[in-house]
């Protein structure tokens, strides 16, 4: 009986020993390192406890004998932490570290899986697309080792998950989406999922090229707006009206100036957006017109006025009016200020 409980407490003191660290299961991208740790206690290094590497059935590191089977590939760290370099998919697999306790009993085993993100991809194959037309976008990974079950999700750029057609080809998978094209679409983004000893591993890829959509003309309004959010109508001469508007191919400009009775054209005064409002004074009208290479044309028609001055100081030869009533009206208040004084 008490040779039974004996063997026993052996047998669990044995089996369940827990090391210093202990490899994990991990996931990595190909050309990166990764390291296992399989770590001996203070203790059970002074006892001589050994380990030894395994990668299947071929040894990597005999530790009784310092032996690495392929030095370049695999370096030791501490006691016995294994550290891969420049990971291939052929390194995916199962690690073995065998631990030796001594005193004639039996060794015990501490294993991980090294799954390695072979390939991801997701490019932009569309070309040029239109708003409100249809686009499709196809992301592609390959997982070693082959059995390893992963997820492949695609998002639009505000996290919106697309529905998505998933195959396989050989070891690759892949997820094709379709979509209706926003005008400010810029790219999407394919996120591939792993569950890694119940830890969740996610690595992403977003489209390359950038989508080109043709959009309509948007937006079009005058710059600048009032601190209120409504448009200005008082301006001085040098200020800058700006006509703005969203579009691609990119919108050409037309700033033409109006009779303010007829507003018929006088003659354009600028083929850019913006339009400067050099050497100009009094009450105008402008047109301006917005189109682009799908017909598409938009004009806003802004009456303003353009006052004197810079907009620095008073307005125009007011100024000097100005500062000559206001001195005055110093000089006034000086004068009845020491004429109280000198007569109390």
């Amino acid at each position: 009986m008490d040779f039974k409980i004996l063997f026993f407490s052996v047998l669990i003191s044995v089996v369940g020993a827990q090391l210093e660290e202990e490899p994990q299961t991990t996931a990595v991208r190909v050309g990166s390192s990764v390291t296992f740790l399989c770590t001996l206690t203070a203790d059970q290094v002074a006892q001589g406890w050994t380990i030894t590497w395994k990668e299947g059935e071929e040894f990597i590191y005999v530790g009784s004998t310092g032996v690495n089977s392929n030095p370049t590939k695999y370096t030791i760290s501490g006691n016995a932490n294994l550290q891969i370099k420049e990971v291939t998919t052929e390194d995916a697999g199962l690690y073995q570290c065998r631990v030796y306790p001594k005193g004639g009993t039996a060794p015990f085993d501490r294993t991980a899986k090294l799954i390695v993100i072979g390939k991801m991809d997701c490019p932009n194959n569309n070309g040029l697309m239109v708003e409100q037309g249809k686009g499709e976008v196809t992301c592609m990974a390959q997982i070693s080792p082959d059995d390893q079950d992963f997820e492949l999700k695609w998002y639009n750029k505000g996290g919106t998950e697309l529905p998505c057609n998933k195959s396989m080809n050989g070891l690759m998978k892949s997820c094709k989406a379709h979509f209706v094209t926003m005008w400010n679409d810029v790219s999407m983004f394919c996120r591939l999922e792993i569950d890694v000893g119940g830890v969740e591993v996610k690595e992403e890829c977003e489209t390359s090229p950038p989508f080109v959509i043709n959009y309509a003309i948007k937006q079009l309004k005058i710059m600048p707006f009032d601190m209120s959010g409504g448009q200005k109508t008082e301006f001085y001469s040098g200020e800058i009206l700006n006509c703005s508007a969203m579009g691609y191919p990119e919108p050409t400009y037309i700033w033409e100036e109006l009779n303010i009775e007829t507003e018929e054209s006088m003659g354009q005064v600028s083929t850019e957006a913006s339009l400067p409002l050099n050497g100009m004074s009094g009450d105008k009208k402008f047109r301006c017109t917005v189109s682009n290479s799908f017909g598409e044309e938009f004009k806003d028609t802004p009456r303003i006025t353009v006052l004197k001055g810079t907009g620095t100081g008073e307005v125009g030869d007011n100024a000097g009016m100005h500062v000559t009533v206001s001195l005055a009206v110093i000089l006034m208040t000086s004068l009845i200020s020491l004429s109280f004084a000198t007569t109390h």
